[in-house]
This record gives structure tokens, C-alpha cells and sequence, in this order.
């Protein structure tokens, strides 16, 4: 098993720095190396996670699955060098990162940072601008370790399951998230701050499960009002902290509403009315990638972008009842609900499904406590659903985003492709929810 892990880690870093080579991007028949790399990557992800479980359940000693603790260094150490690798080859900014250094130029000289750029933000984003003063990598660096610490934490710490998987397959799954293809180009390479909003979002999460801290119901308000003022969409699953075990959370509302209007308060100081500029962006933004409003707007030619903001409060509202309904966990809470009204969203960039793969481990930890992996469909929909996701930012990466040619050509029928996992995915969920209504209910 470790040697297919490392070969699947040298293969996911292989594709992100093959990404950067100007020879993939030159021409169409390079169109068939993306779609087989992509695929393989997407694949072998899928085996592994299997055979995990193969391995889980046919041994007991612990060595069996990865075999010795420094065969398990070796794996992280040569992952390190290869994401200080990466970072060097990046340094410069790649994507969206190099509109962050512009704009966080533009706050170190004293100007307004929503005035004349591209700065589509919220204020938590312009905290950063210092840290370029010390290197332009820097936060790239912050943002990586926010997000690959609670994932970590999420994938090996004890969280008082009754189900637990041995440590060794934990830390499997730590490695075959984190060092992904879809995580790998999104954190390291581009440096998106969706990078922090995913580790945050999972910070929460970890927290609220845990309950090892005293005040974590502070703690988690505070963190998620820090992720909501980088970018709006972690407001949607507020709800579910509020209302906790048939009962308001005070402590955690008073935080994330005390944080979030002393974040707002202070950019309305600083920089006045232009601080509320992300908001209109978000907004007026033109459907793209996974919605379907891109694919109707593109291939149908019908373009109803303006009524994704209907869709998704509908979608919420939805999510709302069920969850009420069947007394859903918070975890399953999280993720359906992210995944459902960012479906509709018509601005479906990939680094918005980011959180699903920082989550991963932590929800598949807790598939194998409910004994829910039992349901081999739900288990295999939500695993072809994360591999889709993974096979379409792999392929975007080599084909130059899929900007020209072919790639170009079938780009706006990719959400029919989405939808189709995604509806499977939903369906399993809404089958064994009419099967067992209380399968995703219980005590941590």
C-alpha cells in the first residue's frame, strides 16, 4: 500500500509541475495525454481508497497497512521537498494569487484596496498585504498551513468515534486528500484564498466535533466569522452552529456576530463604503465552469444567470427543512449543504469544492463509524463525485485551462457531467434517508 501511495503522490506533483511546462500548452494533441493523465490520477485515487478499506478489514497489525513508522517519513519528507518545489517554481504568482500581490501592494502603499482592482474580497483578505513585505510566497505559505493542519488534525486525531480506522489508514487518507491533484494546484500552486476559507471552514468543524478546547464555542464562532469575511459562501452553514442539539448556541452566536461586525466596523474605518463592492461583484459576476447556468448560457443559449441567487436561497431553505426534519449531524449538515446551493451557484469555479476535499477524510471517518460504507452505493457515488472533481481540475491544468481547441470545445458541457454525479450523489442520500431517517444522526 505505501508504495502505491508514494507512486500516486509523485504522480499528483508530476501533473502540477508538468502544468507549468510550456510544451503541454502548445498544441490539441496534447488534448489525449490530459484526458489519460487525468483519468489515472482520478483512478488510482479511486483503487486506493478501496484498498484502504480492503486492508482495514482484512488485518489487524497496524504495520500491515503502510509497514514501518520511517517508511511513513519518507513519504512526508518527499513530499515536503516537492512542495518547496513547487513553491519556488510559483514565487512569482500564478492565477489569482498574482492579482492578490497587485492588490496587496496597493494596501501596503496606503490605498484603497477595492479601488481600481480586481479585488473581489472581503476585508480578512486584505490582512495579508503585510506579509508580502517579507516574501511574495508568504501567504501562499499561511494559507497551506490553515489548511493542511486542520486537515491533519481531522484525519488522525481521536474524535470519540465508536468506528474508528486504524492509524495508518488514517494517515492514507490524509495523503490521498491533501496531496491530490485538485488540492495541490489550488493550495501551493495558485495560492487561492479559498485555500484559507476551506481550512477554516474544517478548523470549525474539528472544534465543534472535538470539544477539546474550553471555549471552542467561541472559538468556532470567531474562526468562521474570520472565513465569512474572505468570502461570503461559509454563511450559509452558520445556521448549523447556531442551532445545535435542539438548542441555540449562544456563545458561538455572540462571537461570530461580535467578530464580524468588529471585521466590518474596521473596513468601514479604513476604507468606507467601497467595502461593501465584493458583495455587488459576487453578484453581477457571469456564469462559468461546473453551474449549469454556464451550460445554459452557452450551449442553450438562455441565459437565466440572473436568477441563481433565487435558486440557491430556494436550495438553502430546502437544505434547512431536511436537515431540521431528519436531525441530521453536523458534519453531513456542512457538506450537504455547501454542496447543494454551490450547485447552483453560476459562478462554479472548482477552488469553491475545495472544503469537500480538506473535509474528506473527516467524512469518510465518519461514513465508517455509522458503518454507512455497508451502503456501497452512497460510498461509491460520493467517492466518483470527489473523483470527477479531481479529473476536471487535473485535465484543466494541462490542457492551459482548457482555453483553446477541443478542451475549449467541450469546456461548457462539463456541468452536465457534474450534475449527473451530483444527482446520484443526492439521490443515494435522499434513498437511505427514506430507508433509516436517523442513519445520519448521532452523538459524537
Amino acid at each position: 500500500m505505501l508504495k502505491n501511495l508514494l507512486l500516486y503522490i509523485l504522480l499528483s506533483f508530476l501533473i502540477v509541475f508538468q502544468s507549468l511546462s510550456p510544451s503541454i500548452i502548445e498544441s490539441n494533441k496534447f488534448f489525449i495525454q490530459a484526458l489519460i493523465i487525468a483519468f489515472l490520477s482520478s483512478s488510482s485515487f479511486f483503487f486506493l481508497i478501496f484498498r484502504l478499506f480492503k486492508y482495514e478489514k482484512n488485518y489487524v497489525n497496524e504495520n500491515n497497512l503502510l509497514v514501518k513508522k520511517n517508511k511513513i517519513r519518507y513519504l512526508f519528507i518527499t513530499a515536503f521537498v516537492l512542495i518547496l518545489a513547487l513553491l519556488f517554481a510559483s514565487r512569482n504568482g500564478i492565477h489569482d494569487y498574482s492579482s492578490y500581490l497587485k492588490q496587496w501592494e496597493i494596501i501596503n502603499s496606503g490605498l484603497d484596496p477595492w479601488i481600481g482592482t480586481s479585488n473581489a474580497y472581503l476585508p480578512v483578505h486584505n490582512m495579508f498585504a503585510p506579509l508580502i513585505k517579507i516574501n511574495n510566497s508568504f501567504p501562499k505559505i499561511i494559507f497551506f498551513l490553515l489548511f493542511a493542519i486542520p486537515l491533519y488534525l481531522t484525519s488522525i486525531e481521536d474524535l470519540n468515534l465508536k468506528n474508528e480506522l486504524s492509524q495508518n489508514s488514517k494517515l492514507a487518507l490524509f495523503s490521498l486528500f491533501c496531496f491530490s491533484p485538485f488540492c495541490l494546484s489550488f493550495t501551493i500552486l495558485y495560492g487561492l484564498n479559498d485555500t484559507i476559507v476551506s481550512g477554516l471552514i474544517l478548523f470549525a468543524l474539528y472544534f465543534s466535533i472535538s470539544k477539546k478546547l474550553k471555549f471552542h464555542n467561541q472559538i468556532t464562532g470567531c474562526i468562521l466569522s474570520l472565513a465569512t469575511m474572505i468570502k461570503i459562501y461559509p454563511l450559509f452553514i452558520i445556521p448549523f452552529f447556531i442551532y445545535r442539539d435542539r438548542r441555540i448556541d449562544i456563545k458561538f452566536l455572540a462571537s461570530y456576530i461580535s467578530t464580524t461586525i468588529f471585521i466590518f466596523i474596521t473596513s468601514l474605518f479604513l476604507w468606507g463604503k467601497s467595502t461593501l463592492g465584493p458583495i455587488l461583484f459576487a453578484i453581477n459576476r457571469t456564469s462559468s465552469h461546473l453551474s449549469f447556468f454556464n451550460f445554459s448560457r452557452q450551449v442553450l443559449e438562455f441565459n437565466i444567470d440572473k436568477y441563481s441567487i433565487y435558486f440557491m436561497g430556494i436550495a438553502l431553505i430546502l437544505s434547512l427543512l431536511v436537515i431540521l426534519k431528519f436531525k441530521i449531524d453536523l458534519l453531513p449538515s456542512v457538506v450537504l449543504t455547501l454542496a447543494i446551493v454551490l450547485s447552483f451557484y453560476k459562478v462554479g469555479h472548482q477552488q469553491f469544492f475545495l472544503f469537500f476535499f480538506a473535509a474528506g477524510p473527516l467524512t469518510i471517518r465518519y461514513i465508517h463509524n455509522l458503518k454507512l460504507i455497508k451502503n456501497k452505493s452512497l460510498f461509491i457515488s460520493y467517492i466518483l463525485w470527489i473523483c470527477f472533481l479531481n479529473f476536471y481540475q487535473t485535465f484543466y491544468i494541462l490542457s492551459n485551462q482548457m482555453s483553446n481547441g477541443l478542451a475549449n470545445e467541450i469546456r461548457p458541457f462539463a456541468p452536465l457531467v457534474f450534475i449527473l454525479f451530483s444527482s446520484k450523489l443526492l439521490f443515494d442520500v435522499i434513498k437511505i434517508l427514506k430507508k433509516s431517517p436517523n442513519c445520519l444522526s448521532s452523538i459524537y
